[in-house]
């Protein structure tokens, strides 16, 4: 399917990360230099991630984000999964000061992988 046959559709990009998502939706080449919506960082060439149409009073763009930032917006931060955070009403903040907002991001999703295998096996 080319481009323009998925224009707004969401995609992904990179290596296939053995989600369901990557084998229901096109893959588009790396988007390098875009910046991701979650961390604002660019995205390089050996990143995976989505694509996804954000549609804001601007208008209507793409929105990329890498993996783990798509997963943790998903998921919920480190503090949010061990229900830490004022969702659960605690009083700490959901994401660590210490760690970058990808850092974040890829410790969400480290926990979460931890989590599963505990619970059912690799």
């Amino acid at each position: 399917m080319g481009e323009t046959e998925h224009s707004m559709s969401a995609c992904w990009f990179g290596r296939h990360w053995g989600a369901p998502f990557c084998d229901s939706t096109p893959q588009i080449p790396v988007p390098v230099g875009e910046t991701c919506l979650w961390c604002e960082e660019p995205i390089a060439a050996d990143d995976s991630g989505v694509r996804m149409p954000h549609i804001s009073l601007q208008g209507t763009r793409y929105a990329y984000q890498h993996v783990e930032c798509f997963l943790r917006s998903i998921l919920g931060s480190v503090g949010h999964q061990l229900e830490l955070c004022r969702c659960f009403g605690g009083n700490d903040d959901c994401e660590p000061p210490e760690m970058s907002r990808r850092e974040a991001a890829r410790a969400a999703c480290d926990l979460a992988q931890s989590r599963w295998r505990q619970r059912y096996g690799s």
